[in-house]
Protein backbone atom coordinates (compact mmCIF):
# COMPACT_ATOMS: atom_id res chain seq x y z
CA UNK A 1 0.00 0.00 0.00
CA UNK A 2 1.16 3.13 -0.67
CA UNK A 3 1.11 6.55 1.50
CA UNK A 4 -1.26 8.46 -0.65
CA UNK A 5 -3.47 5.50 -0.83
CA UNK A 6 -3.32 5.18 2.49
CA UNK A 7 -4.01 8.37 3.73
CA UNK A 8 -6.51 8.74 1.12
CA UNK A 9 -8.84 6.28 2.95
CA UNK A 10 -7.46 7.55 6.64
CA UNK A 11 -9.71 10.20 5.13
CA UNK A 12 -12.58 8.83 4.06
CA UNK A 13 -12.62 7.25 7.33
CA UNK A 14 -12.39 10.47 8.97
CA UNK A 15 -15.33 11.72 6.86
CA UNK A 16 -17.59 8.83 7.30
CA UNK A 17 -16.76 9.28 11.51
CA UNK A 18 -17.67 12.84 11.46
CA UNK A 19 -20.96 12.33 9.18
CA UNK A 20 -21.86 9.85 11.56
CA UNK A 21 -21.42 11.85 14.75
CA UNK A 22 -23.25 14.47 12.77
CA UNK A 23 -25.79 12.60 11.97
CA UNK A 24 -25.81 11.53 16.17
CA UNK A 25 -25.78 14.91 17.23
CA UNK A 26 -28.74 16.15 15.17
CA UNK A 27 -31.12 13.38 17.56
CA UNK A 28 -29.57 15.43 20.24
CA UNK A 29 -28.94 11.84 21.94
CA UNK A 30 -26.96 12.07 25.50
CA UNK A 31 -24.75 9.73 24.68
CA UNK A 32 -22.97 11.62 22.37
CA UNK A 33 -20.62 14.68 23.62
CA UNK A 34 -20.80 17.76 22.03
CA UNK A 35 -16.65 17.49 21.47
CA UNK A 36 -17.27 14.26 19.31
CA UNK A 37 -16.93 16.08 16.03
CA UNK A 38 -13.48 18.13 17.18
CA UNK A 39 -11.92 14.60 18.18
CA UNK A 40 -11.96 13.36 14.22
CA UNK A 41 -9.22 16.27 13.08
CA UNK A 42 -7.39 15.58 15.55
CA UNK A 43 -7.13 11.76 15.02
CA UNK A 44 -7.15 12.56 11.28
CA UNK A 45 -3.55 14.26 11.70
CA UNK A 46 -2.31 12.02 14.47
CA UNK A 47 -3.03 9.39 12.26
CA UNK A 48 -1.82 10.93 9.41
CA UNK A 49 1.62 12.28 10.51
CA UNK A 50 2.06 8.73 12.03
CA UNK A 51 1.60 7.00 8.74
CA UNK A 52 4.11 9.06 7.10
CA UNK A 53 6.58 8.60 9.57
CA UNK A 54 6.15 4.51 9.31
CA UNK A 55 6.02 4.99 5.30
CA UNK A 56 8.88 6.53 5.50
CA UNK A 57 10.57 4.09 7.84
CA UNK A 58 9.58 1.24 5.48
CA UNK A 59 11.32 2.66 2.47
CA UNK A 60 14.78 2.71 4.29
CA UNK A 61 14.57 -0.59 5.84
CA UNK A 62 11.37 -3.23 7.10
CA UNK A 63 13.17 -3.92 10.14
CA UNK A 64 13.05 -0.48 11.22
CA UNK A 65 9.53 0.30 9.94
CA UNK A 66 8.64 -2.45 12.80
CA UNK A 67 10.10 -0.55 15.32
CA UNK A 68 8.87 2.59 14.28
CA UNK A 69 5.08 1.38 13.90
CA UNK A 70 5.17 0.27 17.51
CA UNK A 71 6.41 3.66 18.44
CA UNK A 72 4.05 5.65 16.57
CA UNK A 73 1.33 3.54 18.44
CA UNK A 74 2.75 4.40 21.70
CA UNK A 75 3.08 8.07 21.13
CA UNK A 76 -0.66 8.13 19.93
CA UNK A 77 -1.64 6.13 23.17
CA UNK A 78 -0.28 8.36 25.32
CA UNK A 79 -1.48 11.58 23.33
CA UNK A 80 -4.70 10.37 23.78
CA UNK A 81 -4.39 9.65 27.34
CA UNK A 82 -2.91 12.97 27.87
CA UNK A 83 -5.49 14.50 26.57
CA UNK A 84 -8.45 12.79 28.32
CA UNK A 85 -5.90 13.89 31.83
CA UNK A 86 -6.14 17.47 30.52
CA UNK A 87 -9.95 17.22 29.72
CA UNK A 88 -10.83 15.41 32.94
CA UNK A 89 -8.20 17.72 34.79
CA UNK A 90 -10.27 21.01 33.31
CA UNK A 91 -13.55 19.61 34.43
CA UNK A 92 -14.72 18.86 30.77
CA UNK A 93 -18.89 17.90 31.67
CA UNK A 94 -20.55 14.88 31.25
CA UNK A 95 -17.11 13.04 31.92
CA UNK A 96 -18.01 9.12 31.29
CA UNK A 97 -19.72 10.15 28.30
CA UNK A 98 -16.65 11.99 26.83
CA UNK A 99 -14.10 9.44 27.87
CA UNK A 100 -16.09 6.64 26.11
CA UNK A 101 -16.97 8.80 23.13
CA UNK A 102 -12.91 9.69 22.89
CA UNK A 103 -12.46 5.89 23.25
CA UNK A 104 -14.45 4.82 20.73
CA UNK A 105 -13.12 7.67 18.05
CA UNK A 106 -9.35 6.60 19.21
CA UNK A 107 -10.42 2.51 18.73
CA UNK A 108 -12.22 3.70 15.41
CA UNK A 109 -9.26 4.74 13.80
CA UNK A 110 -6.98 2.11 15.37
CA UNK A 111 -8.63 -0.48 13.66
CA UNK A 112 -8.17 1.27 10.63
CA UNK A 113 -4.59 1.15 11.16
CA UNK A 114 -4.34 -2.21 12.28
CA UNK A 115 -6.40 -3.33 8.70
CA UNK A 116 -4.20 -1.39 6.96
CA UNK A 117 -1.09 -3.29 8.25
CA UNK A 118 -2.72 -6.54 8.03
CA UNK A 119 -3.73 -5.76 4.26
CA UNK A 120 0.42 -4.29 3.74
CA UNK A 121 1.45 -7.55 5.34
CA UNK A 122 -0.69 -9.86 3.52
CA UNK A 123 0.07 -8.53 0.30
CA UNK A 124 3.75 -8.73 1.76
CA UNK A 125 3.43 -12.31 2.72
CA UNK A 126 2.07 -13.40 -0.59
CA UNK A 127 4.83 -12.46 -2.60
CA UNK A 128 7.85 -13.29 -0.59
CA UNK A 129 6.02 -17.01 -0.58
CA UNK A 130 5.49 -19.91 -2.81
CA UNK A 131 2.11 -21.87 -3.32
CA UNK A 132 3.18 -24.11 -0.56
CA UNK A 133 3.80 -21.21 1.92
CA UNK A 134 7.45 -21.60 1.75
CA UNK A 135 9.96 -18.93 1.70
CA UNK A 136 11.46 -18.14 -1.71
CA UNK A 137 14.22 -15.94 -0.08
Amino acid sequence: MILRSHLVQLLALAIVLAVIIIGLQQFQLSYIHPTALYWVPFFLVVNGLAAMVTFRALQKDQQQMILTYLATTVFRLLISVAIIFLALMQGVPDRITFVINFAVVYLAFLGFEIYGLLTNLRAHLEKDTDQYGESQQ
